[in-house]
């Protein structure tokens, strides 16, 4: 014991003086569910593990213990797969074909909004396809973020999707369309 000790004091005495630096990331309960809400997961590395609430295991959610894993496995395929469509998302929102709803949905946008009426059917086709994809993947990451934190249940759902939806318009560069309160489409400036 007393050796283990002298080892982690030289481990650490030697990482101090080689110059290396430890780095903290630390953030708040309501950040860190805005960034599972948002799909920013970041790989965890060997400097930094990220620790959040999990909801307790008791003998009647023991069952629903693989029901859980199989919706972490799902929420980690949905990330993957709107990592791979971010590009062609982010374009058809340049073109001004797609927008997002108030209750965080991405959507084709009407013809008579944006310059969507001017799509080419390849461009309409694939926006179509783009759709179903994100909001299939947004709302298996919606269920993850509701099973994995104790304060939020199935309830909260809509809370969740109006803070998704708040926050991408926050992040959203001008020109992107974005569905109002008021149910009307407004290009943000």
């Amino acid at each position: 014991m007393k050796c283990k000790r002298q080892l982690i004091r030289f481990a650490f005495v030697g990482t101090m003086l080689s110059g290396c630096a430890f780095n903290f990331e630390l953030t708040s309960q309501r950040s860190a569910l805005e960034n599972q809400i948002m799909g920013k997961y970041e790989e965890l590395d060997d400097d930094l593990i990220v620790a959040k609430p999990q909801k307790p295991l008791t003998a009647g959610s023991l069952a629903k213990k693989m029901e859980h894993s199989e919706l972490e496995k799902l929420a980690m395929l949905a990330k993957q797969n709107q990592e791979f469509n971010l590009d062609d998302i982010e374009e058809l929102k340049d073109e001004q074909i797609l927008g997002e709803t108030t209750n965080g949905y991405l959507r084709l946008l009407a013809a008579d909004i944006g310059l969507a009426k001017s799509a080419s059917k390849e461009q309409k086709s694939l926006a179509e396809a783009l759709v179903a994809e994100e909001n299939h993947d947004r709302e298996i990451i919606w269920r993850r973020a509701i099973d994995t934190d104790a304060a939020l249940s199935d309830k909260d759902l809509p809370k969740i999707q109006r803070k998704f939806a708040e926050k991408l318009y926050a992040e959203a560069p001008a020109g992107y369309w974005f569905e109002a309160s008021n149910k009307q489409w407004q290009q943000k400036k």
